[in-house]
């Protein structure tokens, strides 16, 4: 199994110098949605003496959905489990299967469908699946937004183009015959040009569509020109052929059968990489730039938020069976085999034991299952741990949590509770997850999306809900021409891709009464300072005239630079929305159900904390300060201040107290975001909020509303 002439890659990780391969035309995501079965595996075996080196065929060349790999790489978890990887970059997922084969590689990631081909044809030489990756299929065929195509059947008479060896053209057939269509009603041709290109044909009307991953299409179009991302629609594998899995992890039937062992260790190893980039997703990005420093970062970043929200979502394909993070529903498998061998016209239908086995799961280990769950139901007479991920980084509007722990409220609960900084208040929501985190504190419009999005009493649950006023907006130059909403008209708005306000700008425009097509929203931003220092210095119509974010964020980003808040105009979602939340405290499903009492005492520990910082806002900077030795003091404590006298001011606030929200305001809410997303059903209040976690009235702050 070892590789003579590997030359060093970084640390203990090697990479084979490939053969010439032809331009690489895609980038396919590595994503794994395993990490929940992580806390229910024992600590690795301490690596031996020489370590066992395996020869893996990655799907392309290194990329951000990658990260788990080079996070269990840079935090030695490959090492722990004895194993040193000899990489060598593929040529696209469709042809990993066929080429780990021919090259006699221990393992391959590459796409399932193809494996399924493979072991149709050459059932003696094939691999097996040993970790499902994606559940998912991360496939689709981008078309113009404002065009025609909307579902399968607009594709009859069209034309298409995409890359030879791409899965979304290789399973295209699949998904005819999901569908009841004839492919051969559709023209599809070959392409030469990279994802950015063949989008540029789609927009010119040269093709109707181009196949690709979501991912992939995303990153390459935030390095060519963002502004495409807004002109075109992706008509996704996982919604149009649901049965459809992604990529897998494959070992060779050789290693399968003479060491075992070593693959499951290895997917060990590569589970606790991927729980990190989950839970960490800045820290996988880190950990690709030591490999890769000149990666364009705003299109790994844009590629890797993609793969979450897609591949790796949990509420994803609809209706889709749950099972153990890294395995397989039998019979949706089953199912997509049949679909694949009766597509591709295959010689034989494989059996699902050909394809994967599950023996290698750390979930299959029925023992470490049931300890976890006795654990979870037993009485604690230990600090119980408890994951929660933030909307950001420690600063000064979520100090309360640190002042909770400072204070002692979450010792006295018997909760240990463990934070973790988030990629945003919208883009954590789908973060949240059982076996990752257990609770979350973000954005409530991006937690009834994905309520809207679940089965019926699937989705979190908000238990205690901090901003009764919604921090959106967009800052303007206060001297310049934009004064209302229906000034933004042919105007340029910049903000982070996974900003909340951007992602709710539909809501804004709707209310304002105006199309939020007709503004040149840019979703690359870089520095939100700098941004807002620009806009004072802004003089052609390109540049930018606005930037999405919070408003005290903005103000306190755009300090350092000398920006006085005086010289910015604020076009609040708060002026047009005054339905809207903001921040909530919210829960996995599966933690609301299985743990009530621990719930009720971390809202309790919370809202204690809480009141303390409103109290006296110094000492829960004094907190933060512990936690984070490096945070500037004057702008965390304005950050604070400014959260505690807008977000959390609200009148109902006088009222009802922070924590809980108005049903009937909730309603209209909930009603809204349904109605513009056109999301598929309307949760209940009930569903999305349940106040029953709160502490009593006159324990909650009531002094901040105005």
């Amino acid at each position: 199994m070892a590789t003579k002439g590997a030359r060093a890659y970084s640390g203990r990780m090697h990479s084979t110098t490939p053969p010439p391969l032809k331009p690489l035309t895609r980038r396919k995501v590595l994503g794994l949605a395993l990490a929940a079965s992580a806390l229910a595996t024992p600590p690795l075996l301490q690596a031996q003496s020489p370590k066992v080196r395996l020869r893996l065929l990655l799907n392309t060349g290194i990329s951000s959905p990658q990260a788990w790999l080079w996070l269990a790489q840079s935090r030695g978890y490959l090492d722990e489990a004895g194993i040193e990887l000899d990489l060598t970059p593929g040529a696209g997922a469709y042809t990993a299967a066929p080429r780990m084969i021919d090259g006699g590689y221990d393992l391959a990631y590459g796409d399932v469908n193809s494996l399924i081909e493979e072991v149709a044809r050459r059932p003696d030489a094939a691999p097996r699946g040993v970790f499902m990756m994606f559940n998912a299929s991360p496939s689709c065929i981008a078309v113009r937004a404002d065009g025609p195509i909307h579902q399968p059947k607009d594709l009859i008479g069209r034309r298409l183009i995409g890359h030879d060896s791409d899965v979304a053209l290789r399973t295209f057939r699949a998904l005819c015959l999901h569908q009841g269509l004839d492919h051969q009603q559709v023209k599809v041709d070959s392409a030469w040009a990279g994802m950015a290109g063949m989008v540029e044909d789609v927009l010119a009307g040269r093709a109707d569509g181009a196949f690709g991953y979501v991912s992939t299409f995303t990153g390459a179009l935030i390095s060519a020109d963002p502004a495409l991302l807004k002109r075109v629609r992706f008509m996704t594998f996982a919604e149009f052929a649901p049965d459809l899995y992604g990529s897998v992890l494959m070992a060779s039937r050789r290693l399968l059968r003479d060491n075992p062992a070593v693959v499951t260790r290895l997917v060990q190893a590569v589970q606790r990489g991927t729980a990190d980039m989950l839970r960490e997703p800045e820290a996988g990005l880190k950990a690709l730039a030591r490999v890769s420093p000149g990666m364009d970062n705003p299109a790994e970043r844009a590629r890797l938020k993609a793969t979450l929200d897609l591949e790796m979502n949990p509420t994803l394909p609809k209706g889709a069976p749950k099972v153990a993070l890294g395995d397989v529903d039998d019979a949706r498998m089953n199912r997509a085999i049949g679909l694949m061998a009766r597509a591709a016209a295959l010689p034989r239908v494989p059996t699902l034991a050909e394809i994967f086995t599950r023996e290698h799961l750390p979930v299959s280990r029925t023992p470490a299952v049931a300890a976890v769950a006795a654990a979870a139901s037993a009485p604690r007479r230990a600090p119980a741990s408890f994951r929660l991920l933030l909307n950001t980084s420690l600063s000064g509007p979520v100090s309360f949590f640190l002042h909770a722990q400072d204070k002692g409220y979450l010792r006295d609960e018997q909760l240990d509770l463990r934070l973790s900084a988030g990629p945003g208040a919208a883009a954590m929501v789908p973060l949240v997850r059982d076996g990752l985190f257990d609770a979350g504190y973000g954005d409530i419009s991006a937690l009834i999306e994905r309520i809207a999005r679940s089965a019926p009493n699937e989705g979190p649950v908000a238990l205690f809900t901090t901003f009764n006023v919604v921090p959106f907006t967009i800052a303007v130059a206060a001297n310049g021409p934009i004064k209302t909403p229906q000034d933004l008209v042919g105007k340029r708005v910049v903000g982070h891709s996974g900003d909340a306000a951007l992602l709710t700008f539909d809501l804004y425009a709707h209310a304002a009464g105006i199309d939020a097509r007709q503004v040149r929203v840019d979703g690359s931003m870089g520095s939100m300072g700098q941004a807002a220092a620009e806009l004072l210095k802004a003089k052609n119509p390109d540049d930018a005239a606005g930037v999405f974010g919070f408003v005290n964020t903005i103000i306190a980003s755009a300090a350092p630079l000398g920006v006085d808040p005086r010289s910015l105009r604020f076009l609040n979602w708060s002026d047009v929305l005054p339905d809207m939340y903001g921040n909530t405290l919210f829960v996995t499903r599966e933690i609301y159900r299985r743990d009530p009492q621990v719930l009720q005492g971390l809202v309790r520990a919370v809202n204690r904390g809480l009141v303390d910082t409103v109290r006296e806002p110094e000492a829960a900077i004094d907190s933060l300060l512990r936690h984070a030795p490096g945070s500037d003091r004057a702008v965390n404590l304005q950050r604070l201040k400014g959260t505690l006298a807008i977000e959390m001011a609200h009148p109902e606030g006088a009222r009802i107290g922070v924590g809980d929200m108005d049903d009937e305001r909730l309603a209209r809410f909930i009603a809204l975001i349904v109605k513009i997303k056109n999301l598929p059903r309307k949760p209940s209040v009930r569903e999305v909020f349940d106040r029953s976690f709160l502490p009593p009235l006159n324990e909650r702050v009531r002094s901040l509303a105005r």
